[in-house]
């Protein structure tokens, strides 16, 4: 890890006494809200009924229940909030919920989510999709790399189909008028144009005399993106 992030995360950490609340080696195995009915809760078009999160109207709380890898035992937690952090590559795979009938059981395919596949061999999953007619739902990196995956595979023969519900900027050269974006944003140098916590005087004026280059660089980005890419500005 970047010397500076560690250092900036431990002292985001002890400046508001984090570091008590941080463990490591439990892996969360369930939550659930008590003290409230499912169907009132149905009801409810605000958050807690009041849409305050810490509102003296609250009732419920948050059992979360979480699993000791280290000494294997599972015990309940309780939360007055709780935020969901779903990380891109986790453990547990987002997958839709379906009426009864009407889901993966009544197609005729097999039916996986990414993460499945990403634990395959290159072999095995060569093996899965060759000679098939392939759909790929969604439109995120993993998406994107298993039907270029797919499209090598079995060609033109069997084409690759994709199901986008959401537009998305996907940018697919990581270049903007043959500039690499790399030198725009992802250098030591592109981490002076931003106002850091703890920085010093001479930092945050450099932060501020080069606030016009964020915005230069964004219109240089947008100028080509914009007429390459079906996007529509709203």
């Amino acid at each position: 890890m970047d010397d500076y992030i560690l250092r900036t995360s431990s002292k985001l950490a002890s400046s508001n006494l984090l570091g008590k609340h941080v463990r490591f080696g439990e892996k969360v195995e369930g939550i659930e809200y008590v003290g409230v009915g499912e169907e009132e809760m149905k009801a409810w078009d605000l958050w807690g009924g009041t849409g305050d999160a810490f509102g003296s109207g609250r009732r419920g709380v948050w059992h979360v229940m979480l699993y000791d890898i280290i000494y294997r035992y599972l015990r309940v937690h309780v939360m007055d909030f709780v935020i969901f952090y779903i990380i891109r590559f986790g453990e547990h795979p987002n997958i839709p919920t379906f009426l009864k009938n009407k889901g993966p059981e009544i197609f005729n395919g097999k039916v996986i989510h990414s993460m499945d596949y990403s634990k395959m061999s290159s072999i095995t999953a060569s093996n899965l999709v060759r000679g098939k007619r392939v759909t790929v739902v969604g439109y995120l990196k993993s998406a994107l790399d298993i039907t270029a995956e797919c499209a090598d595979i079995n060609g033109h023969e069997y084409p690759c189909t994709m199901i986008v519900r959401t537009k998305r900027w996907n940018i697919s050269h990581w270049m903007a008028w043959g500039i690499p974006l790399g030198y725009m944003y992802l250098n030591r140098f592109s981490e002076l144009l931003l106002h850091k916590l703890g920085e010093g005087l001479l930092l945050s004026l450099l932060a501020t005399l080069l606030s016009p280059l964020v915005q230069f660089d964004s219109l240089i980005f947008l100028t080509n993106t914009i007429p390459n890419l079906p996007l529509k500005h709203t």
